[in-house]
């Protein structure tokens, strides 16, 4: 089952695949560096990083209609407690394998409607 909604995904952008394909390159740049950052937070244990950064990325993939990967990242964002690394550390591996899903479902948008 696709974790994008590619229809809404498409009807929101009103069909512009140029402006999808600009997104979409940001998504991969942004999406890389901020689960850099989300590893570091979680090692650290520092629970504001790891909740703002969580933040950010949902934000993001909130822009592709990709529900399953937010619902993780809401789950990063709401953690709390001193020992953020072991309770973070199987969700950022999950939103990580989510996001690669995401962006080859992206690319598959892309090259289905002719990009």
């Amino acid at each position: 089952m696709p974790i994008v909604d590619a229809q809404q995904l498409m009807e929101n952008l009103d069909g512009d695949l140029e402006l999808l394909r600009d997104a979409f390159e940001i998504f991969c740049e942004e999406s890389r560096s901020l689960q850099s950052e989300l590893r570091a937070a979680a090692q650290a244990n520092n629970v504001q990083e790891l909740n703002q950064t969580a933040h950010r990325l949902n934000g993001m993939l909130s822009n592709f209609f990709a529900d399953e990967a937010c619902q993780t990242a809401i789950q990063l964002e709401e953690i709390q407690g001193s020992d953020v690394g072991a309770t973070a550390a199987p969700l950022i591996e999950q939103l990580s394998g989510q996001i690669e899903t995401v962006q080859s479902e992206i690319q598959q948008i892309m090259a289905s409607r002719g990009s």
